[in-house]
């Protein structure tokens, strides 16, 4: 029986670039199916999982009632993106009558720029689209007069204005104004500036550049969305997508901006250990001129110990808590580089504690 952390290589290896290592796995002794189907649909790419084999030809090599699962939930996801698709086309032509061109973002961009080469492989959660900020309210209004409501209002300061959802949609909507909240590492400007224009059945909008839309990957996955790099984690979407992406669009990524974007906020290590994840688990080509270092390899292990482990990341969850809001990069941005290191540690431990009582300061150590 394979257990639940034992899963991981077997899944990885079927989802690997290399179709060699799907064809040795399912080639090898029998396969304990059911826990890798399990991880496959917690880590949302079953759909993946289907895509690759279907087009390496060894989905049949399955079991009959686990490639007709996986067909089933191929094409379903299928189906949603198609709805999607359609969600999002309606939406651009609304706003490019107010003179409007959205870029879109992860998911939404995938939808009309696909690196999988079948539209049907990557789980979508919610359409992201980035406006300029000076058009904001007109994009609010043409949200509210195609008849979508707000869900969830996003505090001041986030990189999104809110969730919008609307009855009968295939998902929601974030209406973003930049791609990150720590904008610094991937101002929306900059990515105005790279951003390729597209046109589809009479809707305009741009798509990030390769670069652009791999920066916004590791990003997300590492230091935004739940500080991953901090936590430990590892999520197989994010990083198979991110595999994905480099390898479909390797000509055009400029991979020296990146490694000089994440070694200018001291995040190498966050850069290095999610692509030596993406190079051991799903066969990416080491694409940076420096090797990993040590700490990043450690980082990764530490990664792999969680899977097996997941009571260690609970533990560890003060301490990652306390690096993700103590980062370097962060508290360089807030206090300036005037400030040494110490003392904008110092100074935002105060205010911090000002702001919050000793019951909010335990909250937020523990926070998960």
């Amino acid at each position: 029986m394979t257990g639940p952390g034992a899963a991981l290589r077997p899944l990885a290896d079927c989802l690997a670039l290399d179709p060699a290592r799907g064809h040795r796995r399912l080639g090898g002794p029998a396969v304990d199916w059911p826990p890798i189907l399990h991880l496959a649909n917690q880590e949302l790419v079953a759909p993946a999982l289907c895509s690759r084999l279907k087009r390496q030809r060894r989905l049949d090599a399955l079991p009959a009632e686990i490639a007709d699962y996986l067909a089933l939930l191929h094409r379903l996801n299928g189906e949603r993106n198609d709805a999607l698709r359609r969600q999002a086309l309606e939406l651009v032509v609304a706003l490019n009558r107010f003179e409007i061109r959205p870029v879109l973002l992860k998911g939404a961009a995938a939808l009309f720029a696909d690196a999988y080469g079948d539209p049907a492989a990557r789980m979508i959660g919610d359409l992201d689209i980035l406006v300029p900020r000076l058009r904001l309210r007109a994009s609010l209004a043409v949200l509210a007069d195609l008849g979508y409501r707000l869900a969830d209002r996003y505090p001041d300061g986030h990189h999104a204005y809110g969730e919008f959802v609307r009855d009968g949609d295939a998902g929601a909507l974030d209406l973003h104004i930049e791609p990150i909240d720590a904008s610094y590492l991937l101002p929306a400007d900059e990515m105005w500036r790279h951003a390729e224009s597209r046109t589809e059945q009479g809707a305009a909008f741009f798509v990030p550049s390769p670069t652009d839309r791999v920066l916004h990957n590791i990003l997300h996955a590492q230091i935004h969305h739940r500080a991953d790099y901090y936590r430990g984690n590892i999520r197989l979407r994010q990083l198979h997508d991110g595999a994905t992406l480099a390898a479909s669009m390797a000509p055009a990524i400029d991979w020296a901006l990146i490694e000089a974007r994440f070694g200018a906020h001291r995040l190498d290590a966050a850069l290095q250990s999610y692509l030596w994840a993406a190079n051991d688990l799903f066969g990416l080509p080491w694409p940076l001129a420096a090797r990993p270092a040590l700490r990043a390899r450690l980082h990764y292990r530490r990664c792999l110990l969680q899977r097996r482990a997941p009571a260690l990341g609970w533990v560890l969850v003060p301490w990652a808590n306390l690096r993700q809001g103590f980062a370097w990069h962060r508290l360089r941005h807030l206090y300036g580089s005037r400030r040494g290191a110490v003392r904008r540690v110092l100074r935002h431990a105060g205010q911090f504690m000002r702001k919050a009582r000793t019951r909010g300061v335990i909250a937020q150590l523990f926070r998960a």
